[in-house]
C-alpha cells in the first residue's frame, strides 16, 4: 500500500487528474455494465418464460383439439347401430344377420369416415362382451389384446370410468397412446363392449412439433397419471415425468408454473401447464445455458459499448486533463527560466480560475521580485563604486607617501636630475592611475602604469634591483580595471627584495594570454616565504582564512576588486617557482564591447 502511496504521490498531476476521471467514469460504466446484464439475463429469462408460456397454453389448445376429435370418433364407434345390435348381449342373431353386422362394422372401421380427423390413427379395436374383436388391423398382436391386463385399465374398471387414455407402448412399430371407451347399450347403459383407439404419439406431438424449431426447450406431454405420453425427446416417452425432472409430485401438481432442476447434470428451467378438465400436463424442459446464450449476443453489444464508453472517456480524460495541466506546465516553465535568471517572463491566460489567479499572483511577485532585484543591484553599483574608491584612496595614499619619502630624501642628497625624473614618472603615473574617472583602461596603460612606478622605485634604489620585462604584445589591445599590478609589485619590493643584503634583488613582470584568460605573474627572488605563511596568504585571498585588518592591504584590495568586478573565477595566488615568489593574476579577456567604453 505504502509502494502503491508513493508511486502516486510521484507521477505527474496530468496522469493523476487521468487516473481520477477514468476511475470516476468507469466504476459507474462497470456497476450499470454488470446491472444491466443481471437485468439482460432476467429479462431473457422472463422474456424466455412468457414466450413459453403461450407455446404451453398453444400446445395444450392443439392437444385438446386432437382429444376432442378422438373422443368424437369414439362416441361415433358406440352409436353406429350396427355395433349395438351386435354388441346386445339379450339380442339372438342368426348366422346371416351376424355376419351382416361384422361386415358393416368393419366396413366402417376401414372407412375414412371414422380416421379423416385423425390421420394418426394406427388402428381401432372393438371388444364385446362375450370376447369378440374387430379391428382395422388383420393381425391384432398379442399386446393389443391384452389391454384388459394393463393396470391403467383396471383402475378405471373398478373406478367405473366410461373412457380414459392409457399409457404409451409400442406396437406396429409405432408409438401408440390408447384410448378406451366402455360401449354403453344405449337403451339400458348396460355395458357391452369396450373400443379401444390407438393413436400414434405422432399425432400428438404434431401439436408441438412447429415448435422446435425457434424453442430453445424439450416438450413432454403427459396424461392424467403424469406419464408422458409424448416428447421431443423419445427417451422420456413412458417415464413419469417426476422421476425425469427429479422433482416431488407436490412440484407438479399445480395447474401452471415453473421451477429449476438438475436434469442429466446441468440445470434447467421447467415449464409446466396442465389442463383442469383433462388433467393433462405440457411441460418444456429449458436448459439454462440455452438460455444464457440468448444473452450472449446482448451482453457482447453491452460490452462492446462499454468498450466505446471507456475509449471516450479515456479521451475526454486525456482532454480535460491537458486543458487544466497546460497553464500549470506554462507556468512551470516560466518557473524554470526564472530560476535560470530571466526575469522579463509573464504568464498571459485566459483562464479566471485558480490557476489563472495563481498565474496572475506570479506575474505580480516577478515583478515585485525584479524591482526589488534592481533596486539591490543599484544599491550593489553604488556600493561597489564606493568600495572602489575606498580601495583606490587605500592605495594612492600609501602609494604616495613611500614615492614623496623618496623624493625628500633625494632632495636631501643633493639629486636633483633624480628628482625631476620621479616627479615626472610620479605626475605620469598617477595620470595613468586618475584616467580621467575610468574604471576600465587598456592593458598598454596599465603596463604603462607599472613601468612609471617601478622608474620611480629603480631611481630610489639605484641599482640594487633589476627590473624584467615578458610581456605578450597580444594582450595590449584588451581591457582590465586600473591599479592592479602596481600594489602586487609594490608589495614584491618591500616585503621581498628590499631586504636583500647579500645579492641582486630581480623583479618580474610577464603577462600573456592562456584559456581564455589574461595571465600576469610577478616573480622576486627576495626571502622565500615558508609554507605556512604562503599557506595563511593563500587562504586569506580565498576567502577561506581571515587574518589582521593590515596583514596584506595592497594585495587583499587587488583581490577585491577583481572579485566586485570579475567574480570568484577571477583572483590571483602566490606560489613558488625555482628560488622565486610568484604571485599569478588571472582576469578575463574584455574587449572594448565587454565594457561598454
Amino acid at each position: 500500500m505504502k509502494k502503491i502511496y508513493t508511486f502516486f504521490n510521484n507521477i505527474s498531476l496530468k496522469y493523476k487528474l487521468i487516473m481520477l476521471f477514468l476511475i470516476v467514469s468507469l466504476i459507474p460504466i462497470f456497476i450499470i455494465s454488470i446491472i444491466s446484464a443481471n437485468n439482460t439475463a432476467t429479462i431473457i429469462k422472463e422474456r424466455a418464460i412468457d414466450n413459453e408460456f403461450n407455446n404451453l397454453l398453444e400446445i395444450q389448445k392443439n392437444l385438446s383439439s386432437t382429444m376432442s376429435q378422438v373422443e368424437l370418433i369414439s362416441i361415433k364407434i358406440y352409436l353406429d347401430n350396427n355395433i349395438q345390435q351386435l354388441f346386445d348381449p339379450d339380442k339372438e342373431l342368426n348366422e346371416t344377420e351376424k355376419i351382416k353386422y361384422e361386415f358393416e362394422i368393419k366396413k366402417r372401421l376401414f372407412s375414412y369416415d371414422y380416421v379423416r380427423y385423425l390421420q394418426g390413427t394406427n388402428s381401432i379395436f372393438l371388444f364385446n362382451n362375450t370376447g369378440g374383436v374387430y379391428s382395422n388391423k388383420d393381425n391384432l398382436g398379442e399386446n393389443i389384446s391384452s389391454f384388459s391386463d394393463r393396470y391403467w385399465f383396471k383402475d378405471a374398471a373398478n373406478a367405473n370410468i366410461k373412457y380414459f387414455w392409457g399409457d404409451p407402448e409400442s406396437a406396429y412399430g409405432n408409438v401408440i397412446v390408447p384410448y378406451v371407451r366402455i360401449i354403453p347399450d344405449i337403451l339400458t347403459s348396460e355395458t357391452i363392449g369396450v373400443e379401444v383407439i390407438a393413436l400414434k404419439e405422432s399425432l400428438i406431438r404434431a401439436s408441438y412439433n412447429n415448435k422446435l424449431t425457434y424453442s430453445k426447450g424439450n416438450y413432454c406431454i403427459t396424461n392424467n397419471r403424469n406419464i408422458v405420453v409424448s416428447s421431443s425427446r423419445d427417451t422420456y416417452i413412458g417415464r413419469n415425468i417426476a422421476d425425469i425432472l427429479g422433482a416431488k409430485q407436490d412440484a407438479i401438481k399445480k395447474r401452471d408454473g415453473y421451477f429449476e432442476s438438475k436434469i442429466d447434470t446441468k440445470t434447467s428451467l421447467i415449464l409446466f401447464k396442465q389442463d383442469p378438465y383433462t388433467r393433462w400436463g405440457v411441460y418444456c424442459i429449458m436448459p439454462l445455458d440455452d438460455i444464457a446464450k440468448a444473452s450472449e449476443n446482448t451482453n457482447f453489444t453491452a460490452i462492446l459499448l462499454s468498450a466505446i464508453s471507456v475509449i471516450i472517456c479515456f479521451l475526454i480524460s486525456m482532454f480535460l486533463s491537458n486543458r487544466v495541466t497546460r497553464p500549470i506546465n506554462k507556468l512551470i516553465s516560466l518557473m524554470r527560466q526564472t530560476e535560470q535568471g530571466s526575469m522579463d517572463v509573464r504568464f498571459s491566460s485566459d483562464y479566471d480560475d485558480e490557476i489563472g489567479k495563481l498565474g496572475n499572483s506570479f506575474d505580480r511577485m516577478l515583478k515585485r521580485l525584479k524591482k526589488s532585484m534592481d533596486d539591490t543591484i543599484h544599491m550593489q553599483n553604488e556600493k561597489r563604486e564606493a568600495e572602489l574608491r575606498v580601495l583606490e584612496f587605500q592605495i594612492n595614499p600609501h602609494f604616495l607617501y613611500n614615492t614623496l619619502y623618496s623624493i625628500i630624501w633625494l632632495a636631501k642628497e643633493n639629486r636633483n636630475e633624480d628628482v625631476i625624473r620621479i616627479s615626472k614618472a610620479l605626475s605620469n603615473f598617477f595620470r595613468i592611475g586618475i584616467s580621467r574617472g575610468r574604471e576600465f583602461i587598456l592593458v598598454e596603460e596599465e603596463i604603462d602604469h607599472v613601468k612609471n612606478y617601478l622608474d620611480i622605485q629603480r631611481i630610489r634604489y639605484s641599482d640594487e634591483i633589476s627590473f624584467v620585462y615578458d610581456l605578450d604584445m597580444d594582450i595590449m589591445h584588451y581591457y582590465t580595471i586600473k591599479l592592479i599590478l602596481q600594489p602586487i609589485v609594490e608589495n614584491a619590493i618591500y616585503h621581498g627584495v628590499k631586504s636583500l643584503e647579500d645579492k641582486r634583488g630581480v623583479i618580474k613582470l610577464e603577462g600573456f594570454k592562456k584559456d581564455e584568460k589574461i595571465i600576469f605573474r610577478v616573480y622576486d627572488n627576495g626571502e622565500e616565504l615558508d609554507e605556512a605563511r604562503m599557506a595563511l596568504l593563500n587562504g586569506i585571498l580565498s576567502g577561506e582564512l581571515s587574518g589582521p585588518e593590515d596583514f596584506g592591504i595592497g594585495i587583499r584590495n587587488v583581490r577585491d576588486r577583481i572579485k566586485l568586478n570579475f567574480g570568484n573565477s577571477y583572483g590571483l595566488h602566490f606560489e613558488k617557482q625555482k628560488g622565486y615568489t610568484v604571485v599569478q593574476i588571472e582576469l578575463p579577456l574584455l574587449t572594448k564591447e565587454d565594457i561598454d567604453v
